[in-house]
């Protein structure tokens, strides 16, 4: 299985954003994000966005993944009390994600405009995306060739 972790704002929309908007998405980049998991053969994504805590909001997203077929298969645990692990960050829990699925997973992209320390785990992995101009044909071509390796 070949899975997608995907973060929401700085990658599905932008700081340079020109709409229209879905789910507070940019339409371009639901429609560029669709291309990238055809082309690229990904069995689905895994949410890593803040946004998972907001049932509203998944709501809204699983609603505007519908409409262009993007299967969500997962999300990532919330973050320990930060008092009590500081090395608890989104690289941790994107290996705890890995460790404890119950999917055979292959290959792994990482989109995230922030590192969090998802570097220090996947160097090899990790797209940092540009928050000003989120998923883009850069990023496409990146992707490709992480899925090629």
């Amino acid at each position: 299985m070949n899975v997608l972790f995907l973060d929401i704002d700085g990658v599905m929309n932008s700081a340079n954003g020109n709409g229209p908007y879905l789910a507070d998405m940019e339409i371009s980049k639901l429609v560029l994000l669709k291309r990238i998991l055809v082309d690229n053969e990904f069995d689905g994504v895994v949410i890593s966005s803040d946004r998972r805590y907001s049932k509203p909001y998944m709501t809204q997203l699983e609603n505007a993944f519908d409409q262009y077929e993007i299967f969500i298969i997962g999300e990532m645990r919330r973050p320990n009390d930060i008092d009590e692990d500081l090395e608890d960050n989104r690289g941790k829990q994107i290996f705890d994600y890995l460790e404890s699925s119950a999917y055979s997973i292959d290959k792994i992209v990482i989109l995230d405009d922030m590192d969090d320390g998802i570097s220090d785990f996947f160097p090899e992995e990790f797209v940092h995306i540009d928050r000003f101009n989120g998923l883009d044909g850069k990023t496409a071509e990146r992707i490709k060739a992480i899925m090629r390796k």
